[in-house]
């Protein structure tokens, strides 16, 4: 039967008695497809970034060879990654898309920290300030790519949405997806571009605890990112 859906309780259920459903948190893009609605504000919105690892990356054969061994079954190795993620550091996809890039970007001293045990390929905290900012360069390049393949901007679908007028409700639901889409990555390029000028200030004489409250970050989502990284600024070993 491809004309129905089939819900069935796991417990008894009255004549008449109202029943409730659970939606569960999923972004507009899954809400529109699976319930015909979507929300103004959802923080569980995602979009995809795409990543490769160059050839021309350092200890290339190397690092192949360890992302096609650490893969998950079902997976053809993690040279090429595609990370569907929210406008969120607390989300695990978010970490595991950092540790990715952080592995794929290291070289030089950085690396040789890869090859003195194991490590887990997911869980990859910050290793240099160096390393950090090729990973903020390569998330803001992906943003940007998949932003710029959209025919209309963020600034016209925000507009679109202000004016309220349609021809049906289907149209507004599909501009809000594709609003939601984009919104995932405006924030992801803001907060590859506030991350690189974080890292790139001169931090000499300034003390840890001034560093850690990052004044000038009105994002909390964003401070809570840079908030992670902070450490690198004072150690001398991560320049």
């Amino acid at each position: 039967d491809t004309e129905h859906v089939h819900v069935i309780a796991n417990q008894p259920i009255k004549r008449k008695e109202e029943i409730f459903a659970n939606y569960g948190r999923k972004a507009n893009s899954r809400y529109f497809t699976n319930y015909g609605f979507t929300l103004d504000k959802n923080p569980e919105n995602e979009s995809v970034l795409v990543f490769t690892m160059a050839p021309s990356a350092a200890f290339y054969q190397e690092k192949s060879q360890l992302l096609t061994t650490r893969a998950r079954r079902g997976q053809n190795g993690w040279i090429n990654r595609e990370f569907a993620v929210s406008a969120t550091p607390r989300d695990m996809k978010f970490r595991r898309m950092l540790s990715f890039l952080r592995y794929i970007s290291a070289e030089g001293k950085d690396y040789e920290l890869f090859k003195k045990g194991n490590f887990d390929i997911e869980a990859i905290g910050p290793v240099s300030i160096k390393n950090e900012l090729e990973v903020l360069k390569l998330i803001e390049q992906s943003a940007t790519s998949a932003l710029n393949a959209f025919p209309e901007s963020l600034a016209a679908d925000h507009r679109l949405l202000k004016r309220n007028q349609w021809m049906e409700a289907t149209h507004r639901h599909c501009v809000r997806v594709r609003c939601s889409e984009k919104e995932v990555l405006a924030w992801y390029i803001n907060l590859a571009k506030k991350g690189r000028e974080i890292l790139q200030r001169n931090w000499s004489g300034v003390r840890r605890s001034e560093i850690s409250k990052l004044k000038d970050v009105k994002e909390a989502s964003v401070a809570n990112y840079l908030l992670t990284i902070t450490p690198l600024l004072t150690d001398p070993n991560c320049k």
